[in-house]
């Protein structure tokens, strides 16, 4: 099942006062689509996000960095509320036991 929660960023197309790690040429950034998988077997769903990718255009390596990880998280949640699950808002832990009625987090004691 292929779900879309997309949230797009706008950024420039040079990244800033970088240079590529593996060969020291110049780093851009684009817009890409990231599908991902949340889950396994038949209880697996296809998320979709989108991401920044960030590219060398001397050697072609190319990353993402923490801005996608927090997209993808993001989308993640969202999927997760449309199911009635919350994450704890301290330290994003999914409810393990739904007996307690999620008032507590079983990783950090925070509230969902």
């Amino acid at each position: 099942m292929l779900l879309n929660f997309l949230y797009y960023t706008e950024m420039d197309t040079l990244h800033m006062n970088s240079t590529c790690p593996f060969c020291d040429g110049l780093v851009f950034e684009r817009d890409d689509i990231d599908t991902f998988q949340y889950g396994s077997d038949e209880d697996a769903v296809l998320l979709t996000a989108s991401v920044i990718v960030i590219y060398c255009d001397g050697c072609g390596e190319q990353w993402t960095d923490e801005r996608s990880e927090d997209t993808r998280q993001k989308v993640l949640e969202d999927y997760l509320v449309t199911k009635g699950i919350y994450l704890c808002t301290i330290c994003r832990a999914v409810p393990v036991d739904a007996s307690d009625g999620y008032d507590t987090c079983d990783n950090c004691a925070g509230a969902f």
